[in-house]
């Protein structure tokens, strides 16, 4: 299928099969769907240039489900979807006690998403437990890694 033509809202509506996994390399066929896309969030076009030396990932969602897509930026490369928590910042006031009162954390509005994150450097992907984002930024919590793969762009 030519993904430019649902880019560009030329093609709103087609047929798919899901799978568990990666479709070309033993992944399980969970059966057939229609799909009606309702709104592009997220649309580049790949470079020929090498891999960047950060990771981001872009987080998306809305009411209670959240997730974060890693952004391809070149090869090599990998592919990542993840569940994250709902975007928070975390504001502490400064003080020298055990206990700040006044420090919480702030939910990010659903109406402030997407948003890209980068993990903790020296991570490719956060793992579940860890986070996105940085202390004093915006975070989003791994839940899960619901899809990895490095292969197609090994290289």
């Amino acid at each position: 299928m030519d993904l430019s033509k649902v880019v560009s809202g030329e093609k709103t509506t087609f047929s798919a099969i899901i799978y568990k996994g990666h479709f070309e390399r033993d992944g399980q066929m969970l059966g057939s769907v229609q799909v009606h896309v309702e709104k592009i969030i997220f649309s580049a076009k790949l470079n020929g240039q090498g891999a960047p030396t950060d990771n981001k990932y872009f987080v998306f969602g809305e009411n209670g489900e959240y997730f974060a897509a890693h952004l391809i930026q070149g090869k090599p490369n990998f592919d990542a979807i993840l569940s994250v928590s709902h975007p928070y910042q975390f504001n502490e006031l400064i003080c020298n006690r055990r206990y700040c009162p006044g420090s919480h954390l702030v939910p990010i509005r659903d109406s402030q998403l997407p948003i890209t994150l980068s993990p903790e450097l020296g991570k490719d992907i956060p793992l579940p437990g860890e986070s996105l984002g940085q202390f004093g930024g915006i975070l989003a919590d791994t839940k899960k890694v619901i899809y990895f793969e490095q292969g197609d762009l090994a290289k």
